[in-house]
């Protein structure tokens, strides 16, 4: 499988772990970012530059997908994460996204 066959298969998107697991090398992901194949969206997340997005669909995916890595991640605060959500006034939207990835 090519690099761009690797981001169609996952939505247009792909976190830099993935890539690695795949065994896509950090020279290729670099090369294809200097062509302008792949978008460096934040530090380990990119997506394929030529995709068609499917409207917001694409930008829910990347919100939840760094809402998981932050979940995840050794210096995530659920406490924090709570009270900016509620300052937000979007504490009922994004309360179930969490449960759902503290559970898994």
């Amino acid at each position: 499988m090519n690099l761009q066959d690797f981001f169609y298969k996952h939505n247009g998107y792909a976190r830099m772990k993935d890539l690695k697991e795949y065994k896509f090398h950090t020279r290729v992901i670099a090369k294809a970012v200097e062509e302008n194949i792949i978008e460096k969206i934040k530090p380990g997340l990119y997506k394929l530059v030529d995709y068609e997005w499917d409207g917001n669909s694409s930008i829910i995916d990347i919100v939840l997908e760094a809402l998981k890595n932050y979940v995840n991640s050794k210096e995530s605060d659920l406490n924090r994460l709570y009270k900016v959500a509620k300052d937000c006034k979007m504490r009922e939207v994004m309360e179930p996204y969490i449960k759902v990835m503290v559970i898994e």
